[in-house]
């Protein structure tokens, strides 16, 4: 039973581990796509 309590723990924290890293990574991806699209926009104005 203890073996089966840790190893439940341990996907548990890979799992948080996880959505952490994708949380962050989606800030980062979102404001690159918001910079593109100002970039598109800026060129389209000259």
């Amino acid at each position: 039973m203890k073996k089966k309590g840790q190893s439940l723990l341990e996907y548990s924290v890979v799992a948080a581990l996880a959505s952490m890293v994708l949380v962050t990574m989606s800030t980062y991806v979102f404001r690159s796509v918001q910079a593109a699209k100002q970039q598109i926009s800026n060129q389209a104005q000259k």
